[in-house]
């Protein structure tokens, strides 16, 4: 049996896959398969098994688009099957360099991430390329890249520009040198240079916004600008999203928008999802999605997910909601089948119909039953809530009405499509030719003596 199952993946065009279970026994005969389709070792250009001990491994040494699909793995007693998803490599900018103003001797720091943190680069200055020296710092690690510049000199004012290797664009900012006298401590600071007045807050917060006054006085009189400062942030993290419904390998989520934008407009949300028992969540969206409301796709019936949501502005991706309570994703029961009616009287109808003939991944709950009228579209429960048996008697209807009867089956994933009677039937007493049961005893001749009583008793409908 399988002890540690398969967990979906998402990889970059071009990187490796290992796709990895463990089972309970070293000799355990395993096969893979992708799409319901067995891959073999004939296949070793593209796939290859590997074995270490009780872990068996599927590996794709450089994945491609056509790569996506659904990976199972079989063994004796138990399967496990799991998603792998390969995007297309595109260079993202999580974070661009900005403009800088620095004093004498200060550190200027150009920095920039980009989304994949293999991608090397090149650093320019007015168009020339910069090289790496005593005062300069060029690094790289991960997905960041900087140039840090030391002890300043005016010589470094410029445009700064970097460019990563293999790809049609950059990122530009410039650096201006600044000669200033300064008062003010803590995060406040009033910077004075000959025509111009530097007022600094440092690391601004939400607080800081609002409107600001600058008066500037001479012998001959004074001057005075009003200055309105918004602070922005990224949003704050909405609430958990909620799952509205399921089918058999999909779900409709909604969640509400965070209570705080940062300051600049929601332009949409990326969605997580994760099986309950991983730890790994797999991003279903690279583009903000605009709406509140989103059906998620390609998930496996029968198994519990948990979604989760972020938000995004203009200045980035805030923090990720509390995940969705979890949910399994099932497809409605077939309908009943064999509906017809068992017995009909002047007040009531007696129904019955047999279980649905493809029940899925969910227990079946029970089954509605409706009524509706003949000419008319408004259905009446028959009965509160549910029924778990395939036999069930209508009773105070009203003699003479023409009625239609529905019965659906339902599971946790809703009602199934209805079995319906073809025509209506009329509510009374249906008169029918008597019939006697006569008892065995009474089907031969009774024989009595004489003087005995004889008391036959006949039954009959």
């Amino acid at each position: 049996m399988i002890v540690k199952s398969l967990e979906d993946q998402m990889v970059m065009k071009g990187e490796r896959v290992e796709l990895m279970c463990e089972v309970s026994e070293e000799g355990a005969n395993v096969k893979w398969e992708k799409d319901g389709v067995e891959l073999t070792r004939d296949e070793s250009l593209k796939y290859r098994f590997k074995k270490d001990g009780c872990k068996h491994f599927l590996i794709i040494n450089e994945a491609t688009k056509e790569d996506c699909g659904h990976y199972k793995v079989k063994t004796n007693g138990g399967e496990s099957m799991a998603e792998l998803l390969v995007q297309e490599k595109e260079l993202e900018v999580y974070q661009s360099i900005a403009d800088l103003t620095v004093k004498a001797k200060d550190q200027a720091v150009f920095k920039c991430e980009v989304s994949d943190g293999n991608v090397r680069g090149t650093w320019y200055k007015n168009g020339v390329e910069v090289k790496a020296d005593a005062r300069i710092n060029i690094s790289h690690i991960g997905r960041i890249h900087k140039l840090t510049i030391d002890e300043v000199k005016p010589e470094d004012e410029g445009d700064y520009t970097f460019v990563p290797d293999g790809y049609a664009f950059s990122l530009s900012a410039k650096l201006n040198f600044l000669e200033v006298i300064t008062e003010g401590d803590g995060r406040l600071h009033v910077e004075s240079t000959k025509g111009h007045c530097i007022f600094t807050i440092e690391g601004a917060e939400r607080q800081d916004e609002g409107a600001y006054s600058v008066v500037v006085r001479n012998p001959a009189g004074e001057d005075t600008a009003d200055i309105s400062v918004k602070v922005v942030d990224v949003p704050d993290p909405p609430q958990a999203p909620k799952i509205l419904s399921v089918g058999e390998d999909s779900c409709i989520v909604q969640w509400e928008a965070p209570e705080f934008d940062g300051g600049e407009p929601i332009i949409g949300y990326v969605l997580e999802r994760k099986k309950l028992r991983s730890y790994r969540w797999m991003r279903l969206n690279f583009d903000p999605y605009p709406e509140t409301t989103y059906e998620a796709k390609r998930m496996i019936e029968g198994m519990p997910y948990e979604m989760r949501v972020y938000a995004v502005n203009g200045i980035g991706m805030s923090r990720h909601s509390p995940a969705s309570q979890p949910f399994i994703p099932v497809a409605p029961t077939s309908e009943p089948v064999g509906l017809h009616v068992d017995d009909v009287s002047d007040t009531s109808v007696t129904l019955k119909w047999r279980a649905p003939e493809r029940i899925g991944a969910a227990e079946l709950e029970g089954y509605g039953v409706e009524y509706c009228k003949e000419g008319t579209d408004e259905w009446i429960p028959a009965i509160q809530g549910l029924t778990d048996r395939t036999l069930l008697t209508i009773k105070n209807l009203t003699t003479g009405d023409k009625l239609l009867f529905r019965v659906r089956a339902y599971n946790m994933a809703g009602p199934s499509p209805p079995a319906t009677l073809a025509q209506p039937i009329t509510i009374r007493e249906i008169m029918q030719r008597p019939k006697i049961w006569l008892p065995r005893y009474l089907r031969q001749t009774l024989i009595k003596k004489v003087g005995e009583t004889v008391n036959i008793v006949i039954p009959f409908q």
